[in-house]
């Protein structure tokens, strides 16, 4: 496991090409990981260790690396789930883990595998209090219209922590209740603002609190939540001039008195981050929908893997502040030594 966590860092993405960092670099990497044969590794060998790893302990050990990291500073968590396309579970099923990352430390702090019920909002309720009692500075977690359930976000809150749901149109029934359930559809004039510029758009982004402060309407198993927010955000197309509105509700948990306007906007957009920051890094540059793992319980383990390749890329100390992610990789890959040193401890 050393071996192929070693190549994740270094930017490799694949068993085969983990083997082949092994064979260029062997007389070097053989003795600080702790071989003693005189070849490198298999992919085939590789990919048999990884699968009997437990996803248990590797987990276990993953909530502790990161908690010392944390070092229970006060955190906003994302919640959202990410299909390896190519690769099954134990079941023989596509593989889709439940991932959390962190709004401003970009940290992965734990991801699950679906059970055989293949049902996000369940696995992480079984989850939520292993999470929040390693990580006590854990105080919201913003999640998708998906996780909107009254089940769910009761537990979330039970355990004194709070929670954010972001409703899109994207579900039609969701929508509806909401839109007649809490406010009037005018947003009225924005209370807190960003605006964001790109190459193509730029991103006015608006949220006004709800004035009414009607509850969402019973039977419809949404959360009974405090009085949501309205978004508005105005997509302006610097090619064509075109101008194109989106609107989404925010159901949330935090009390009125303590979260303002400018603070649910804040939340609202660190939930991008899991997609900026994890999912588009794992599809584009570690391309984690390419990979073809169909052995029993390899796949669990390697998407977990590329999480802590990730959340050790991310440690400031070790690079420069601008330096991407993909170009951090390429210099673990150069300099192999140093990476084992920060990585095992083992003297370059």
């Amino acid at each position: 496991m050393r071996l192929t966590l070693l190549g994740l860092v270094s930017g490799q993405t694949t068993m085969a090409h983990i083997a082949w960092f092994g064979r260029l670099h062997w007389e070097t990497l053989r003795e600080p990981l702790g071989f003693v044969r005189d070849q490198a590794p298999h992919p085939t060998t590789l990919s048999r260790t990884l699968a009997g790893v437990s996803l248990i302990q590797l987990q276990q050990a993953v909530l502790d690396w990161v908690a010392g990291l944390a070092s229970d500073q006060g955190m906003r968590a994302a919640v959202d789930g990410k299909w390896a396309k190519q690769s099954t579970d134990v079941a023989g099923n596509p593989l889709e883990m439940v991932n959390v990352l962190a709004h401003d430390l970009k940290l992965c702090p734990a991801q699950w595998p679906l059970s055989e019920r293949r049902y996000e909002p369940a696995v992480l309720r079984e989850q939520l209090g292993p999470l929040f009692e390693r990580y006590l500075g854990l105080q919201v977690l913003t999640m998708d219209t998906l996780y909107a359930e009254r089940d769910l976000c009761g537990a979330i809150v039970a355990l004194g922590k709070d929670y954010l749901v972001r409703v899109k149109g994207n579900r039609p029934a969701v929508w509806d209740a909401l839109s007649t359930g809490l406010a009037d559809p005018d947003l009225g004039p924005a209370r807190a603002a960003t605006s964001e510029k790109s190459r193509s758009h730029h991103d006015p982004a608006a949220l006004d609190r709800c004035r009414a402060g009607r509850l969402p309407p019973r039977g419809t198993g949404l959360p009974r939540s405090a009085p949501g927010g309205g978004s508005g955000k105005t997509n302006l197309t610097l090619a064509t001039g075109e101008l194109t509105q989106e609107r989404w509700y925010l159901l949330n948990s935090l009390a009125p008195g303590r979260c303002g306007p400018a603070d649910l906007l804040r939340l609202f957009r660190g939930h991008w981050s899991i997609e900026n920051s994890l999912h588009h890094v794992k599809d584009r540059s570690w391309y984690e929908d390419r990979h073809t793992l169909r052995r029993p319980g390899l796949g669990e383990v390697f998407a977990t893997l590329v999480n802590v390749s990730l959340n050790v890329l991310r440690q400031e100390e070790w690079f420069p502040e601008k330096m991407s992610l993909p170009l951090r990789a390429k210099t673990c890959a150069f300099r192999p030594r140093q990476t084992i040193a920060r990585l095992f401890g083992h003297p370059p």
